[in-house]
């Protein structure tokens, strides 16, 4: 499978996060993954160049329109060098796995460099018997489905490495020149009206349809505004001031097995026993550090994948949000089960996700302009703040930047199943962790992922707003056993 072989204009949700994406906030997600054996350099880095020609973004940079015209196009790199992309650390000889993945967090930190490809592998040896791989992707490549297609390109299911397809005869092709960019841009914004202008006749023609969809328009804003706008409660990780650069990963591994006997016990649906396990955690460490409620609701941001079928394979982000909201206080894990699963029967039964959908690809309709102005000056406030953030840290008393508890405490993102055992350069993976992105006042994620027979929650923090992240995992692996027993 060759994955989304041709040029394209970013989509507004795709260039979302480029615009949304500061040096405190890199938007870039990924993974760390455990191999069994260590990895020469040179084989990984031959087994990742044998598989650029079924991935033709990652020889592909992003080229931005003069004034911003119009999103910004994927175009080859003409300068395009694997080195940039696959590289090599050395941890102290005899270093556990959990040392090599913290090394690997404070590379993950960093910002992708936009004038490259924005992708970038590294190695961590120095782990006996081991090697330890980070993966950094930006988000505006991929979302959660589309990183799995990815993986599965990039990884083998069978310890030989599969051969490249045909020989790698690829040569980048010239970069658009500045008339091109700009008369690119202006065919694409009349291509954008003349579809806008199309679906106004037809709305004329069918009032009921123009009706039926401005409702859910309409439906969609307000649900927005309600979970974004209406209070939540206060948290360390929220009311802090703003994440700086630096982040921290704690994480916790559940045996599917584990998940089918608390389904058969209680009921609902996996996604339902994830989200009520971490809101349950969320609220005894709260409880824990002698946080009191100051609304009545815990809330959670949970993507939801909206790509249609004939979209397999294709890179870029299909996602809508939901947004289950529970209390904030303690209580019995089966009652917190019982409790989400009544709130993600109400959110289904709405049909919230497919609303904002809806909501989200009117976005396409606002100028990459505005959106990228507004990023601009937002962003420039956010990385001045974060600065100043850095050296007044949450967890030794009052903020110096304290920030109200909007309507988000946190995201939990759960991606597709790898069922089958995953190799590269023929060396077997034995675990992976999922890294989701921090931004803004958000100082707590989740990426929940599976792969084989085991589920693992990846838990990401900025360590200023959560100094001691290992006290939520503990809560969490309680809830877990406290819903098994």
């Amino acid at each position: 499978m060759t994955l989304n072989p041709q040029s394209a204009r970013l989509s507004a949700q795709d260039a979302s996060f480029i615009y949304g994406e500061s040096i405190a906030g890199p938007l870039h997600i990924g993974s760390v993954s455990v191999f069994d054996g260590e990895m020469p350099f040179q084989e990984l880095s031959a087994a990742v160049a044998a598989k650029l020609p079924l991935i033709p973004r990652y020889r592909q940079r992003l080229h931005f329109v003069p004034f911003n015209l119009a999103h910004a196009t994927w175009e080859d790199d003409p300068y395009f060098d694997i080195r940039n992309h696959v590289k090599r650390h050395q941890v102290a000889n005899g270093s556990t796995v959990e040392r090599a993945v913290a090394f690997s967090i404070r590379e993950h930190e960093s910002i992708l460099n936009r004038s490259r490809p924005l992708w970038e592998l590294h190695s961590f040896e120095g782990v006996p018997g081991k090697t330890v791989l980070l993966s950094k992707v930006h988000h505006c490549l991929v979302d959660g489905v589309s990183g799995i297609d990815l993986a599965s390109v990039l990884f083998d299911t069978e310890p030989a490495p599969t051969p490249a397809v045909n020989e790698d005869s690829w040569q980048p092709r010239p970069l658009p020149s500045l008339m091109d960019a700009v008369m690119g841009a202006m065919r694409d914004n009349l291509g954008v009206q003349a579809e806008m202008t199309t679906a106004f006749a037809a709305k004329i023609a069918d009032p009921a349809l123009a009706a039926k969809e401005a409702a859910e328009v309409a439906n969609a804003s307000r649900l927005l505004s309600e979970s974004l706008l209406s209070p939540a409660t206060t948290t360390p990780w929220n009311s802090g001031g703003l994440v700086t650069s630096r982040r921290a990963l704690a994480w916790s591994h559940v045996p599917l097995a584990t998940l089918a006997t608390i389904r058969a016990k209680h009921g609902g649906t996996a996604n339902d026993i994830l989200l009520a396990t971490l809101a349950e955690a969320a609220a005894r460490y709260l409880a824990s550090r002698g946080v009191e409620p100051s609304a009545p609701v815990l809330r959670i941001g949970c993507p939801v994948s909206v790509r249609a079928a004939d979209e397999a394979g294709t890179l870029g982000n299909r996602i809508s949000m939901m947004f289950p909201a529970t209390a904030p206080s303690p209580m019995a894990a089966g009652a917190r089960l019982a409790a989400m699963i009544a709130e993600t029967g109400r959110i289904k039964r709405a049909r919230e996700p497919q609303h904002l959908e809806r909501l989200l690809r009117a976005a396409e309709m606002i100028p990459a302009t505005m959106l990228g102005m507004a990023s601009m000056l937002s962003m420039t406030t956010v990385d001045a703040v974060s600065s100043m953030a850095a050296w007044a840290p949450a967890a030794s008393g009052r903020p110096a930047f304290p920030f109200p508890a909007f309507g988000l405490n946190f995201i939990a993102s759960s991606v597709p199943a790898m069922e089958k055992t995953q190799y590269l350069a023929g060396h077997e993976m034995q675990e992976m962790i999922g890294l989701i992105p921090l931004a803004g006042n958000l100082g707590l994620g989740v990426a929940i992922t599976t792969y084989r027979d085991t589920l693992t929650f990846g838990l990401m923090a900025e360590p200023r707003m959560v100094p001691d992240l290992d006290r939520l995992k503990s809560h969490l692996d309680a809830v877990v056993a406290e819903l098994v027993a």
